[in-house]
């Protein structure tokens, strides 16, 4: 099948470093990348203590300013994006060994704590598709008090929150979670990106000849995999997929790709839909064939089979896709409902390569915590601290 391919720019590629000084754990690689985990515990207590204890910086001594945190790449609703805030929150910073980090939250301090941050803190509800893809650091606390790190431990973070209430005035105390969903990585041998769907959630324009009411939909399947893949072709390589369906039946539809979104979408006067493709950008136009209900044919992207080889420096880089077909009743031009994914960084192999461990309890006035994680990335946030 012939493929229409037009170069695009690098610099549209390229807007993803950020001038501010900032370290990130457990990779730099996710400065730029979206992790491929997500947290579900950190902040999903009205009043909790959390111990983060992070090996990656032993060594190197820096001045921290600042200790933040980003949402997760998702489509969030009521439940998955509620607000959130808490009468008080401190942070405090000290160093700390890795090796006999444990349960006990006071005896993981080897040099005195430091009182950093003491506020008041909300959290904002999040609808829809989050963005930008990675999002930004958001999720933040500026110390008042800048902490110097010396390096020759591991940096532990000691964050205590009290009095919280949620956006919706739900009931929420003691071991009731409400879990708020932060970006985190991926161990294991394959990490895969988190598709968000843009335009209406049950598709895009229905065709006229379809059989179902819902619309036409695209997904755009992302996944890289490791170097400790026990099929050794799969080894380093990107695997990228795009499937869709309720398209007009036995036709032709049209698959465009792009780099960027725009999640708002730009309106084309298509009543039933808008454009998520970013106008401003070259787009790649792939024709697809549909079958009897209106299923496209699976389109694999890459050098063979859609492997691609791994190239670190595509970390974080977003692709956006979106079908277009002629109505098979009126001839009128129809938009799908567009999918954002990004390339991920490389997975973790393991928790020993994490090298971070959390330790936390619903109760904030807690010595003791209930749950520990050795490189958990379901309680383990991707950590950013600006310099």
């Amino acid at each position: 099948m012939k493929r229409t391919c037009i170069a695009i720019s690098v610099a549209a590629l390229c807007g993803v470093a950020s001038a501010q000084s900032m370290a990130v754990s457990p990779d730099p690689v996710f400065s730029r990348s979206e992790g491929a985990g997500s947290v579900r515990t950190f902040g999903a207590y009205a009043a909790g203590r959390y111990q983060f204890i992070d090996g990656n910086h032993r060594g190197s001594s820096s001045i921290l300013k600042e200790l933040c945190f980003r949402h997760d790449h998702r489509n969030y609703d009521v439940t998955t994006g509620m607000g959130r805030s808490w009468a008080g929150v401190q942070v405090r910073v000290f160093q700390g060994d890795l090796s006999t980090f444990n349960s006990t939250f006071s005896t993981n301090s080897s040099t005195v704590p430091t009182l950093v941050f003491s506020n008041s803190v909300s959290w904002p509800i999040v609808l829809g598709a989050s963005d930008p893809l990675p999002n930004m650091w958001r999720i933040a606390f500026p110390f008042s008090t800048n902490y110097a790190y010396g390096g020759n431990l591991d940096i532990c973070t000691d964050l205590t929150f009290k009095g919280g209430s949620l956006a919706n005035s739900a009931s929420w105390s003691g071991s009731t979670r409400h879990s708020y969903y932060l970006d985190s990585f991926f161990v294991g041998s394959f990490a895969s990106g988190s598709d968000v769907i843009l335009g209406h959630t049950n598709g895009g324009c229905v065709d006229g000849g379809s059989s179902t009411t819902n619309g036409a939909s695209v997904k755009l399947d992302m996944v890289t995999y490791g170097p400790n893949m026990t099929n050794v072709v799969f080894r380093n390589k990107y695997f990228i997929l795009a499937t869709g369906q309720n398209f007009a039946k036995n036709s032709t539809m049209m698959l465009a790709m792009a780099f960027r979104a725009v999640v708002t979408g730009v309106p084309v006067g298509i009543p039933c839909n808008s454009l998520y493709l970013n106008p401003a950008l070259t787009w790649f136009l792939y024709p697809q064939a549909t079958n009897s209900v209106g299923t496209m044919s699976p389109f694999a992207f890459g050098l063979s089979a859609g492997l691609t080889n791994y190239n670190p420096a595509w970390a974080g880089f977003n692709l956006v896709l979106q079908g277009a077909w002629t109505d098979s009743q009126n001839g009128r031009l129809k938009l799908s409902a567009a999918s954002r994914n990004s390339f991920s960084a490389l997975p973790l192999p393991n928790t020993a390569a994490v090298r971070m461990k959390t330790a936390y309890d619903y109760n904030a006035a807690s010595a003791t915590a209930t749950f520990t994680g050795d490189g958990d990335s379901t309680a383990i946030p991707i950590i950013c601290y600006r310099k």
